[in-house]
């Protein structure tokens, strides 16, 4: 018997997914944006750092929030700081307004990311929630999949056509409306958090160390897909000039960035393909292989074979989102794989701040080529270690405590 919300819900939940990322609307014209606003690639990549340091300082601790007091007013607090970045873009004039809203990005991030899985889950009826609970998540990813490429490719005209604060404020207009489709929402009726925050809180601590921190296995798949989604990630922010060095118009960037969906789904699929034949220590070379043949074409062939590395790193990014998942699902215990799962993400979102504050501090001042490579060498590295890694790793299921 299905939930007398259910279908209002689901269909709000979408509303509510595809206004928050209407921030794509400005994602093939943004860096261009900031650059002509007198920011530098350093700038960019700092305030990149300070988004993803937001979302992994906020991650975790918004989870439990969510789980204690309600998953309607997490998406609420969400809407809100996502609306309060996009008009704070259409606003800033400097590096530090642009920062301010870097910082409600990441607070909004961070309190949509897992409350609203769940909530799409627990609006359908307890008995359907495994079964038609799933496919409902999936049909939303689908859904906002297909409004991120029309809103790549409207951006893109947007802007060529009316400049670039055109299409930040359509952004922001379909944005501000988030707040409408969260405060429609009816709270699913669902067991709440017994625990107390410290207890919760000490329950993640000791599967960090019982789970992660005293398992090899756990922490090279923790540490490799890290540095993929960090490298991924990374490059992004520099497709703007790379395309435009290839000589590519605004107006047609967004129907490039569009594109990639393609490709991910590719890579999605290949390494489906190839997973069950040669087995997790081979099939996750394949990706980190990617990112470095990526960056080395790009450095390399900039004018005319740029494409060759953007499209290499949409089928890694495909491979890691099809891999993260299915191999932590694999190793770990029933009992603790949504605490990994959130720990992962946490790692990721670390790495990538790392690895862009360091990057604006000694890499941004190059010229793009040379920019590129010092990329490579970091995927280099990564590749490296993967290997060498493998040598020290046996792979197995973590089994749950005993108590």
């Amino acid at each position: 018997m299905s939930s007398p919300y259910q279908h209002r819900n689901i269909l709000l939940l979408r509303w509510f997914y595809a206004a928050q990322e209407s921030v794509v609307l400005t994602v093939p014209i943004i860096v261009f944006y900031w650059l002509d606003k007198g920011l530098t690639m350093a700038d960019v990549l700092f305030l990149q750092a300070a988004y993803a340091a937001a979302v992994a300082l906020l991650e975790v601790p918004s989870g439990f929030l969510s789980d204690w007091f309600s998953r309607r007013t997490s998406l609420l607090v969400s809407a809100a700081f996502v609306t309060l970045g996009l008009w704070g873009y259409v606003v800033s004039y400097d590096f530090f307004t642009f920062l301010l809203s870097e910082l409600c990005f990441g607070f909004a991030v961070s309190f949509y990311s897992g409350t609203l899985e769940s909530m799409v889950y627990e609006s359908h009826a307890p008995e359907e929630r495994e079964t038609e609970g799933k496919k409902s998540w999936a049909k939303v990813i689908e859904w906002t999949y297909a409004m991120q490429a029309g809103y790549a490719i409207a951006g893109s005209i947007i802007a060529g056509y009316f400049g670039a604060v055109w299409a930040l404020s359509v952004s922001a207009l379909i944005g501000s409306t988030a707040i409408l489709a969260a405060w429609f929402l009816i709270e699913p009726e669902r067991i709440r958090a017994r625990d107390s925050g410290m207890r919760a809180h000490h329950h993640m601590l000791d599967i960090l160390m019982n789970t992660v921190l005293r398992s090899r296995t756990m922490l090279y798949v923790i540490f490799v897909f890290a540095g993929c989604v960090s490298l991924n990630q990374l490059g992004l922010w520099y497709y703007q000039p790379i395309i435009a060095a290839g000589g590519i118009d605004m107006t047609w960037m967004g129907f490039i960035f569009a594109s990639f969906y393609v490709f991910v789904l590719l890579g999605s699929r290949l390494i489906a393909r190839l997973l069950p034949r040669y087995g997790f220590r081979i099939t996750i070379i394949v990706p980190v292989l990617l990112l470095l043949l990526g960056y080395v074409f790009m450095a390399q062939w900039l004018p005319t074979w740029w494409w060759l590395g953007i499209f290499a790193h949409q089928i890694a990014r495909g491979a890691v989102q099809y891999l993260q998942p299915t191999e932590i699902n694999a190793l770990v215990s029933d009992d603790r794989r949504a605490t990994v799962h959130s720990l992962v993400s946490l790692s990721g979102r670390g790495m990538y701040a790392l690895l862009l504050f360091v990057s604006g501090l000694f890499v941004a001042g190059y010229p793009l080529s040379v920019t590129l490579w010092y990329f490579a060498g970091f995927a280099g590295v990564l590749l490296c270690c993967t290997i060498l890694f493998e040598w020290f790793v046996r792979f197995r299921p973590i089994a749950p405590e005993s108590h």
